[in-house]
C-alpha cells in the first residue's frame, strides 16, 4: 500500500510567495473558495505540489477536525495510462484537504478485499475504484452500505457512480474517420470482453460499419488482448492467416504500438498498406514511428471529476442520485492513417 502523506515545514507563507498572490488567497484556493479564479486556484494548486505543500492536519484536529482521507484502488499501477488519472485524483483532494492512499490489486479480487478491509479499519471515507467488473460485489455491498464509493475508467451498469469515457461515442468517430478516408475492410483488436467499455467500443464500430454495409470479418476479431505482446502475436497471426485488412482498429495504444512491432517486422507499411487506429493517446503514441493517430482519454479530468463527486457525496447531507460521468475525448490525427 502506498500512502501520500507529505508533511513537511513549508508554510502557507511559502506557497503564497512561489505562487506570487498573499497567504489568504492561498488558503481560499486550496479550501475551493468561491471568490479565487480558476488560473490562481491552479497557480497555488502548482506551486504547492512543487513544493510538497500540505495543510497542517495536527492544527485541523486541534481545532476539532478529523484528518480526512479518501482510497484508491488501482488495478495496476504500471499502466502507463494511470500517471495523468492519479494526478488528478491527487490535486483535487488535496485541494479539499483530504489525504489519497493508493493501493495495487494486479486485478486480484482477493488482494483488492484486503485493502478495502483495511481502508475500512482506517475509518477511510471514501473509496474510487479503478477496478470495477460485473463481478466485483465489494462495490456493491459498500454502495449498499451508503458507504461513499465511485468507479473511474471502468463501471458496473446502472450501479454507483462513475466517470468514464464516452466510450460508445469514441469507437464510433474511431471508425467514421476510418470511413472517411474511403477505408472499407478492418481488423479489431479486442481488449478484455467482460469489461464495459471494450464492449462499448466495438459495438459501436460495428453499429457505425453496419450504416455503411459493412462488417467485422470474424477471422479478423481478435478479442482479450492485453498490451503489448497481445498486440504483436495477434497481428502476427492475423497476416500469418492470410488476411489483409485495410486498417486495425486497436482498442488500446498498447495494442497499437504491439501491432506496429508486428507490421514492421512483416515489411508490411504503416499507412500505405495498413493503417493504424487505436485509443488512449498515451505519451509515447506520439514517438514512434509511425506516430500513432488514437482517442485521447482526458485521463486527468476523469480522475480530477471522479474525486470531485466522490467528495460530493462525503460530504452531501442527503442522499444523491447515481450518475455516469460520460466524457468525450479528441481523436488526435498523426500518420498511422492514410
Amino acid at each position: 500500500m502506498i500512502v501520500k502523506n507529505n508533511i513537511n515545514a513549508v508554510t502557507i507563507k511559502d506557497v503564497a510567495k512561489k505562487a506570487g498572490v498573499s497567504a489568504s488567497t492561498v488558503s481560499r484556493a486550496l479550501s475551493n473558495g468561491a471568490k479565487v479564479s480558476e488560473d490562481i486556484k491552479q497557480r497555488v494548486i502548482s506551486a504547492a505540489v512543487e513544493l510538497n505543500y500540505e495543510p497542517n492536519m495536527a492544527a485541523q484536529m486541534l481545532k476539532g477536525s478529523k484528518q480526512k482521507a479518501i482510497g484508491l484502488i488501482m488495478p495496476n499501477v504500471n499502466n502507463v495510462m494511470f500517471p495523468q488519472t492519479v494526478k488528478g485524483i491527487e490535486d483535487e483532494a488535496f485541494i479539499n484537504g483530504y489525504s489519497l492512499m493508493i493501493c495495487n490489486t494486479g486485478e486480484n479480487n482477493f488482494v483488492e478485499e484486503q485493502y478495502v478491509d483495511s481502508f475500512m479499519r482506517r475509518s477511510i471515507d471514501g473509496i474510487i475504484f479503478m477496478t470495477a467488473q460485473i463481478n466485483n460485489t465489494k462495490i456493491l455491498d459498500l454502495h449498499k452500505k451508503d458507504f461513499p464509493v465511485i468507479a473511474l475508467n471502468r463501471h458496473i451498469p446502472d450501479t454507483t457512480d462513475a466517470v468514464v469515457l464516452d466510450n460508445y461515442w469514441s469507437g464510433y468517430k474511431v471508425t467514421d474517420y476510418l470511413l472517411s478516408k474511403g477505408i472499407k475492410k478492418i481488423a479489431y483488436f479486442d481488449g478484455w470482453h467482460y469489461l464495459d467499455l471494450y464492449q462499448q467500443r466495438v459495438k459501436a464500430a460495428r453499429a457505425r460499419l453496419q450504416e455503411s454495409g459493412l462488417y467485422i470479418d470474424d477471422k479478423m476479431y481478435y478479442k482479450d488482448l492485453d498490451a503489448l505482446d497481445d498486440g504483436y502475436m495477434a497481428a502476427k497471426d492475423l497476416f500469418a492467416n492470410g488476411h489483409r485488412p485495410e486498417a486495425v482498429i486497436a482498442a488500446s495504444d498498447l495494442k497499437a504500438i504491439g501491432i506496429i512491432k508486428a507490421l514492421h517486422e512483416l515489411k508490411i507499411s504503416i499507412p500505405q498498406d495498413v493503417s493504424v487506429i487505436s485509443f488512449d493517446n498515451i505519451d509515447i503514441a506520439q514517438w514512434i514511428t509511425p506516430s500513432l493517430t488514437t482517442m485521447a482519454q482526458p485521463f486527468y479530468k476523469m480522475g480530477r471529476g471522479a474525486c470531485k463527486r466522490l467528495l460530493e457525496r462525503i460530504e452531501s447531507k442527503i442522499p444523491l442520485k447515481e450518475r455516469v460521468y460520460k466524457l468525450r475525448g479528441d481523436l488526435i490525427i498523426r500518420d498511422s492513417v492514410i
